[in-house]
């Protein structure tokens, strides 16, 4: 994954985190910002009931029953005498209205009502409640809720009158109105509501705050991202200090070989363990940054740098704390450049990633300094991107083809198709666009180029009644990545009704360790169509032998390498490279064995009986009409 994308990635996720924080939150305080009005609410109305009932049951005992009940009308004496003894609480202590009431045959009827403004009138029915009537049965009492009329929601509470004998008269109700309880409850809930506010505020800092400190950093291993790595780069511009470091971009080699032996899960504390070791190595005023997979960027202060790769690549993490009996010597390329007092930090950034790109393209050299030389490569590679699907388009990829010998009959057995662009009279070799191509993903679209190409010329072949041989083809080990790789290479050769043993897929063994299982699965499928299989530079991998062992690919290319003279060491190379032939045979596979130069190879070959061989001392790779008239005439002299 590149910085940008990592960057954009951890955008959205903190995108998303904070907004679920912050909803979460203010689900959480509004929840229990509603808690807590309903409880003081709910406390202010009892105390309020309370002390209705308190003064019901004081007003109560200043009233006679006896004279309560010898009352008639309101012109009867007495009725004055209650309504002085009421009236000395109406509007007072929070009582509103206050009255008394009583039994009058069935109905329950106003007695005394002391209302200054509207008063109920003796004699007039009232609606027997529930909390009334545990009243007349000797209870102090109040409403359950709060209950509401034309003028205004109230509390209500009732108190028993009783008479000389000892039973009870009547009650007396006391009313409150709610305003004050609402209005206490509006400033209440505006109190909580600033509160509610306030710890949104305090938790959106401390999101800020945790955000500013986690967003620098790389949320698997904890060093640093590229963001924030860069961020300290401009800071260290600024200060005119820049060019006091180098920067060094550095990867893992074979980082997706080491997943595959111990599993991603365990790969990602592989990853934090690197990155804790590397860390270990800075110093105070030195940065680490990890810009996603096994891709880290150093900034260190110039003429540490060779000590720091020096230590890198001796080092070795051992996993048998997470039940993996392993420890692993970790490889690493690495791109260097020295920033000069011109360069920003991004610039070095950038011709960093040029000497790393560099130093992919040449396995001889894993540590690789920045020169400007390498920038006219970047150019190329850039131009060559640029130009490649016109050119494929248009038809300037060629098809050649080069065959392979049987060296027992001197016959044409097959042949290797190898793709040239032609530019006018220019003929630019694979090795030219290739590397550019393959670091862009763009080769896959070239491989089935030629792969269909094949097709078709095999078509041609036989409707010209030319009989043709079984020609491979070169995929890259990116369409590994790819789980549709096989049945892609299925649905062309079905177009073409090809005959499946007239056809060859050829994926070099690096292919092995970048991805075991997916290149297993796929020789399965090619197995399964009667396709064959082949694996190219045999020997120049990890797990040549258990890919033998595993794998059951039909043809094994020795790299041409193995026949390469080294001084002093001619027996030692030949008894291996006749052994290798040897176990190969055994196995039943067919060895080819490539870069065929003179006689005494081909000699040597012969006798440790390797059937198959290709190179320049039979033929270059041909173009198409050649290699046709190659099929007519298949014996070489």
């Amino acid at each position: 994954m590149t910085a940008k994308k990592q960057t954009d990635k951890r955008s959205r996720l903190k995108s998303r985190v904070t907004v679920n924080i912050l909803i979460t939150a203010l689900i959480s305080f509004s929840i229990m910002g509603i808690f807590i009005c309903k409880t003081i609410s709910y406390d202010i109305t009892e105390q309020v009931k309370e002390n209705l009932k308190d003064i019901a049951v004081i007003a109560a005992g200043d009233i006679d029953g006896d004279t309560m009940n010898s009352i008639d009308s309101e012109s009867d004496p007495e009725y004055a005498v209650i309504l002085d003894t009421l009236r000395k609480y109406e509007k007072t202590n929070c009582v509103d209205y206050i009255y008394t009431m009583k039994m009058q045959g069935d109905n329950l009827v106003f007695v005394v009502d002391a209302d200054y403004d509207s008063h109920a009138p003796y004699g007039t029915a009232y609606k027997m409640l529930d909390e009334i009537r545990m009243a007349l049965n000797g209870s102090v009492t109040a409403d359950k809720t709060v209950s509401s009329d034309e003028w205004n929601k109230y509390i209500s509470a009732y108190a028993p009158v009783y008479a000389s004998d000892g039973s009870v008269a009547g009650i007396v109700g006391v009313d409150t109105f709610t305003d004050s309880i609402d209005h206490d409850m509006e400033i209440i809930r505006l109190h909580i509501i600033c509160l509610i506010a306030l710890f949104l505020c305090i938790c959106l800092g401390l999101i800020f705050g945790f955000w500013a400190d986690i967003s620098k950093r790389d949320m698997l291993t904890g060093v640093m991202n590229y963001d924030s790595l860069v961020e300290q780069g401009d800071r260290l511009h600024k200060k005119k200090v820049l060019h006091e470091y180098s920067v060094i971009q550095l990867n893992i080699r074979n980082f997706k070989y080491i997943n595959s032996e111990i599993g991603t899960s365990l790969g990602d504390v592989f990853l934090v363990l690197y990155a804790n070791i590397l860390s270990g190595y800075l110093g105070r005023d030195e940065y680490c940054a990890r810009t996603g997979s096994d891709n880290f960027i150093i900034l260190i202060r110039k003429g540490r740098e060779e000590d720091l790769i020096e230590k890198m690549s001796e080092t070795w993490i051992d996993m048998s704390a997470y039940n993996v009996e392993k420890t692993i010597q970790v490889p690493l390329r690495c791109g260097i450049y020295d920033i000069t007092e011109k360069d920003t930090m991004q610039d070095s950034v950038n011709y960093s990633s040029v000497a790393l790109k560099h130093s992919r393209s040449d396995n001889s050299n894993y540590i690789t300094r920045f020169e400007s030389s390498m920038l006219d490569s970047l150019v190329s590679d850039n131009k060559i991107i640029a130009e490649f699907r016109n050119a494929l388009s248009s038809g300037e990829f060629q098809v050649y083809y080069q065959p392979k010998v049987n060296i027992s009959t001197n016959e044409l057995c097959g042949a290797e198709a190898l793709v040239r662009w032609i530019k006018g009279d220019e003929v630019i070799p694979p090795n030219e666009f290739i590397p550019a191509l393959e670091a862009e993903g763009l080769v896959t679209e070239l491989d089935f180029y030629v792969f269909e190409t094949v097709c078709r010329h095999i078509c041609a072949w036989e409707d010209k009644k030319i009989k043709p041989v079984t020609i491979s083809s070169n995929f890259s080990k990116l369409h590994l990545a790819n789980p549709n790789f096989a049945d892609s290479v299925l649905t062309i050769t079905n177009k073409y009704g090809i005959a499946p043993e007239l056809l060859e897929i050829e994926l070099t063994e690096s292919s092995g360790y970048a991805n075991y299982d997916a290149l297993t699965s796929f020789v399965r499928k090619m197995n399964q169509a009667k396709i064959h299989t082949s694996i190219d530079d045999f020997g120049t991998g990890y797990s040549s032998l258990s890919m033998l062992k595993d794998i059951s690919v039909d043809v094994v290319k020795i790299d041409k390498s193995f026949l390469d003279k080294k001084e002093g060491d001619d027996s030692h190379q030949e008894k291996m490279l006749e052994n290798v032939i040897r176990m190969i045979n055994d196995l039943d596979r067919t060895v080819i064995c490539e870069g065929i130069e003179n006689e005494s190879q081909l000699s040597f070959l012969r006798n440790a009986d390797c059937s198959v061989v290709q190179g320049y001392y039979f033929d270059k790779p041909l173009p198409h009409d050649e290699f046709e008239k190659r099929l007519q005439n298949p014996h070489y002299s």
